[in-house]
């Protein structure tokens, strides 16, 4: 099968192109949008930050660096989602708030799963584009700002980041167990991606209502099943090659053979969630 080149588009325009965004340095209005209002930020970064008190604090130091300096800092808003993981994570954000325009803290409770933490994140945002990264900065900053010019210039209503197979895994049987698990994915959803799982990932505010609201995955699979309600619903999905993605150490997700079943459990009830119309919005 062939895997669709860097910055595509992966699925057809919708009908009613838009530009969710007509200047990247402020806020602006959108009149489409249910969720936009003139006092809004350009741009919502969100990140899920359970137990991160070892490197949030430079993590949050360089991307106040990197706003200030591409001249985003006034039209972005940062939410850290830290769910109760007994360290002093909340402490270290609260000690950087003045680095930020704006800064919020989502405490969504005892831990549940990356994929609640992220949903109340990215609900809670008030930006008019929504993105979430991980904390570890795996992904290098400055595709926040390819992520932008594509949402000014190509319109899509999604872009995702895709990493290659080899700089996600090392050894030959993980590659291929990915690929396999990448095509049960697109029989499951109808949607092709070459990687689904890379936590980078950037919405519209119309399109965060609608993948988000239908939203019932709350662990590692919510990326799959974001996905396929974009494809159900049949959002414009565009992808961004992150081709100096360096995997980070101290990262908490242990690939098992429980976490195996656990992926197509999550795929069975996604494909039955999709089959009887659960994911589509009227």
């Amino acid at each position: 099968m062939k895997t669709q080149p860097p910055n595509s588009d992966l699925r057809s325009p919708i009908s009613n192109p838009r530009s969710p965004i007509s200047d990247l340095r402020s806020p602006i209005s959108n009149p489409r949008s249910p969720v936009s209002d003139p006092r809004s930020p350009t741009l919502s970064i969100i990140i899920g930050a359970l137990r991160e008190e070892h490197r949030i604090g430079k993590t949050l130091d360089a991307l106040s660096i990197f706003l200030k300096k591409e001249g985003l800092a006034d039209s972005t808003e940062v939410i850290i989602v830290a769910a109760d993981g007994g360290d002093n994570t909340v402490g270290i954000v609260n000690d950087t708030r003045s680095s930020f325009s704006v800064l919020r803290i989502v405490e969504p409770g005892a831990p549940l799963g990356k994929g609640r933490d992220i949903k109340a994140g990215m609900l809670s945002a008030k930006g008019q584009i929504r993105l979430y990264m991980d904390a570890d900065l795996a992904t290098p900053l400055h595709h926040i700002k390819t992520v932008l010019a594509m949402f000014e210039n190509e319109q899509p209503d999604i872009v995702i980041g895709t990493r290659r197979l080899t700089k996600i895994h090392k050894d030959i049987p993980r590659q291929l167990i990915s690929l396999f698990g990448n095509f049960c994915f697109m029989i499951v959803s109808g949607f092709y991606s070459p990687d689904t799982q890379c936590g980078f990932k950037a919405f519209t505010a119309e399109a965060t209502e609608v993948c988000f609201g239908k939203l019932t995955r709350l662990k590692w699979s919510f990326d799959m099943e974001l996905l396929t309600i974009a494809n159900v619903n049949k959002l414009r999905v565009q992808q961004v090659a992150i081709n100096d993605w360096k995997d980070q150490p101290g990262g908490t997700f242990k690939p098992s053979l429980s976490s195996s079943l656990q992926f197509f459990r999550d795929l069975s009830r996604i494909f039955l969630n999709r089959l009887f119309g659960k994911y589509t919005v009227n």
